[in-house]
């Protein structure tokens, strides 16, 4: 109910202090949750930037802990993430961690080039190391540096191999990357090792039987050098044909790099060519010197000033011949053929080729070179024990000979007949044809090993201390003095080159065929035409011998003793002189049938001959003959001339006609007839045991 209006004392006013009042503690009440509310939002926003910019402040401790566990492609990626978001912020905070960064990433970029500075590596792990320096805004060419680091790296390998020779240091593994490549071995070398019961020296293999330590220096120099080209130098030239067709930097490239690797690649073409020669000079240079005594001598100049100061080996070439040589050449031509396969540039791969050739021609020479002196060695080793050969009495000198000829054969075989990769036509058929030339020698060596047998160059007998015997002691020296007389020993050396001659001969040529040397019919003529003729004259030198003796006997049978050619006295026997001249025939007979059966019949017609120009001589000198005389003489050469009949050449025949005209055989009547049948017969039958070898002869 309304009030008078009159008595409310201004009620009106009261109600609009009591709006203004509410309105103002209203408005006081909501300000405080304004307040609150932004504060709340004020909050929100800023836990909401640091949520957003974590990454950023995290990114130092996150680079050092991927950097420590080698996953570096974190480390680049968040590196580019940084700069993408944060590159140019004006935030100092901002700014701060990104210079922290950029501080850390400074260093990285630096191990990383020191990583791929770092020698020896592998090609794949060179790609991630240049892709990482470039995904970091490396400033430069790492690939380029990358290329001339491993090239300075090669040759300070190759000098510190001939340091570490230089000072006598022990060798030490050399450091390479494709460890696979490597085929160390080992082997030994050493004086001629022939013997009867041993040959094939130059083909064993060196790993069975000696271990690295053994090695000549120079040999393991020369390994160390083939093991640091063929384990890196295809890396090296794996690595520069990446660089140049770009495909050694699998990522984005600013402009800057792109600029700086684009005119690179324009402009190093020849720079890289001219490192593989140097690389491929030095290696070549370093192996040529330790091998060839003269090998720096037409060198230019700058060449031999990269090689420093070069000590030459204080050993003989000579301790590395053998089995070390072959083993050299085989680790060549190994590295030869992978550096074929890459291909390098004409240049220095002509170098390789070149080197390949020298030591092959130098193995090949060495081994030649030795077995000759084994061959000519072999007249200082002849015992003159003998053996039965195909039939044949002989020495162990030609079978020492074939074995040490095959031996060499097989063994120079894999230098010079079998095809490597990177060798050229012209070289095979240069060490072939030096290869025929030493084959030729080392038949001619035998000859003359076996002419120094007969004739030293003393001019003494041959090698026997003996005393040459007069006598007929049988057919060889008693065994206890071991060494034969010295005509046994020409039996013996004629045996030699029978046997060389039918048996070895045929063999050693059908190996040297066989094993792919080239033909050479004109060779194998001359070696046979020279054992002829060393047989013609160790027969006439023989001959000679045996003569001497022998006709010793006609002279003081003819004129010697009591007997008269003018006798009146009927003959009533053969005189004893000519049974001592066939005795002598049975004891050369006997000593030639042991050892050359096959010039029994050469040897004793030969020895009939000049026998009866003795007689011819002898009896001319008779001033004249009665005829109980020329019977003595008719009956006395009839009986030569019947128990030697196999022996009697149409010569001889002649020269029996012309002794029995000497003495006047015609002139004796048939009345003797019974006496000259009668004594002939008796003295045949008296003797016919120990002439029996002659009939035998006759017969067969």
């Amino acid at each position: 109910m309304l009030t008078n209006e009159k008595d409310s004392d201004g009620l009106t006013d009261k109600l609009e202090n009591y709006f203004r009042s509410t309105t103002l503690e209203a408005e006081a009440l909501f300000q405080g949750l304004l307040n609150r509310k932004l504060k709340a939002d004020t909050t929100r926003n800023a836990l909401t930037v640091l949520q957003r910019y974590r990454f950023l402040f995290n990114l130092p401790r996150s680079i050092e802990r991927n950097i420590k566990n080698f996953e570096y492609e974190i480390v680049t990626n968040d590196y580019e993430r940084a700069k993408s978001l944060f590159a140019g912020t004006k935030v100092k905070v901002f700014a701060k961690v990104l210079k922290e960064v950029e501080s850390m990433v400074s260093k990285f970029r630096s191990d990383l080039r020191k990583q791929l500075l770092t020698n020896p590596t592998t090609f794949e792990n060179q790609k991630k190391l240049i892709k990482y320096l470039l995904d970091l805004d490396y400033v430069g060419d790492p690939c380029w540096e990358c290329v001339s680091g491993m090239h300075s790296w090669l040759l300070s390998q190759l000098l510190e191999a001939k340091m570490r020779y230089q000072t006598d240091t022990e060798f030490l593994d050399v450091p390479s990357i494709g460890r696979g490549h490597s085929r160390t071995q080992s082997n030994s070398s050493g004086g001629s090792v022939y013997s009867k019961a041993t040959v094939g020296s130059h083909s064993r293999n060196p790993d069975s039987t000696h271990d690295a330590s053994s090695k000549p220096k120079r040999i393991q120099f020369i390994e160390k050098l083939i093991d640091i080209i063929a384990n890196n130098l295809p890396n090296f030239f794996k690595l520069g044909q990446a660089y140049f067709n770009r495909s050694l930097f699998n990522t984005t490239l600013n402009e800057n790099q792109d600029n700086i690797i684009s005119e690179n690649i324009s402009t190093k073409v020849h720079v890289f060519d001219e490192m593989l020669l140097e690389v491929c000079e030095v290696y070549t240079d370093l192996v040529n010197a330790s091998l060839f005594e003269d090998a720096l001598t037409d060198l230019p100049p700058d060449r031999v000033s990269k090689l420093g100061d070069w000590k030459p080996f204080d050993d003989d070439l000579a301790e590395v011949s053998g089995a070390w040589l072959p083993l050299c050449v085989r680790k060549i031509r190994t590295c030869l053929s992978l550096l074929q396969d890459l291909p390098l540039p004409a240049a220095p791969l002509s170098l390789v080729q070149q080197l390949s050739l020298n030591v092959c021609t130098l193995s090949s020479d060495t081994l030649f070179l030795r077995t000759t002196k084994d061959i000519e060695g072999l007249s200082e080793r002849e015992d003159w024990r003998v053996q039965d050969e195909e039939g044949s009495i002989i020495t162990s000198l030609p079978v020492l000979f074939e074995n040490i000829v095959i031996d060499v054969l097989l063994t120079v075989k894999e230098i010079v007949i079998e095809t490597h990769p990177g060798e050229t036509k012209e070289q095979r058929d240069q060490l072939s044809s030096s290869s025929v030339e030493y084959f030729q020698g080392l038949l001619e060596d035998f000859c003359e090993c076996l002419t120094m047998l007969a004739a030293p160059p003393d001019g003494e007998s041959i090698k026997s201390s003996i005393t040459r015997q007069e006598t007929f002691s049988g057919a060889l020296s008693e065994d206890n003095l071991n060494v034969p007389l010295p005509e046994e020993q020409l039996l013996l050396i004629l045996s030699n080159s029978y046997y060389t001659r039918q048996y070895v001969s045929p063999r050693l040529f059908d190996c040297f065929m066989s094993h792919g040397y080239p033909s050479c019919p004109q060779v194998e003529q001359k070696f046979i035409e020279q054992l002829g003729e060393l047989e013609r004259k160790v027969f006439e030198y023989y001959i000679r011998l045996k003569v001497g003796p022998l006709v010793k006997l006609v002279a003081p049978g003819i004129h010697g003793g009591y007997f008269d050619w003018g006798t009146d006295s009927v003959p009533k026997g053969i005189r004893s002189y000519i049974k001592e001249i066939l005795l002598y025939f049975v004891h050369v007979h006997a000593e030639v049938s042991s050892i050359s059966e096959h010039i029994t019949q050469q040897v004793l017609s030969q020895l009939l001959e000049k026998l009866i120009d003795e007689f011819h001589e002898q009896l001319r000198r008779v001033t004249s003959f009665s005829n109980q005389g020329r019977l003595v003489g008719y009956i006395e050469l009839l009986v030569l001339q019947d128990t030697l009949a196999a022996y009697v050449t149409p010569s001889t025949r002649d020269k029996f006609m012309e002794i029995y005209d000497v003495i006047g055989s015609k002139l004796i009547t048939k009345s003797y007839g019974r006496n000259i049948r009668d004594l002939s017969e008796s003295f045949h039958e008296s003797n016919s045991l120990q002439f029996r070898c002659f009939r035998a002869t006759e017969s067969f």
